[in-house]
């Protein structure tokens, strides 16, 4: 969720990997989930849709500086965060 409207906000720009284990922050993520973004009328909600079910475990999750407000200002920086997925239910 943004303050405001973005614009670019695309696969390229909200990127979602698999974590990488051996670290606690997602500066060296692994492979990129594949899937789509999409918005709400406003473009202030943006949405990832993986192409298939994320398997359980922890996923790194990026917006980069190429995000920017219907005036052109982009991000100040990066964002980054990392997120635990449960497996499926037994």
């Amino acid at each position: 969720m943004f303050s405001k409207p973005v614009m670019n906000v695309t696969p390229l720009t909200f990127v979602v990997q698999r974590a990488n284990a051996a670290e606690r922050e997602c500066a060296t993520a692994g492979q990129s989930v594949t899937g789509h973004v999409s918005s709400n009328r406003t473009a202030d909600v943006w949405t990832f849709k993986p192409d298939h079910p994320l398997a359980g475990g922890e996923y790194c999750i990026a917006i980069t500086g190429d995000v920017y407000d219907l005036t052109g200002q982009t991000l100040r920086r990066p964002f980054t965060t990392r997120l635990k997925v449960a497996g499926p239910p037994r």
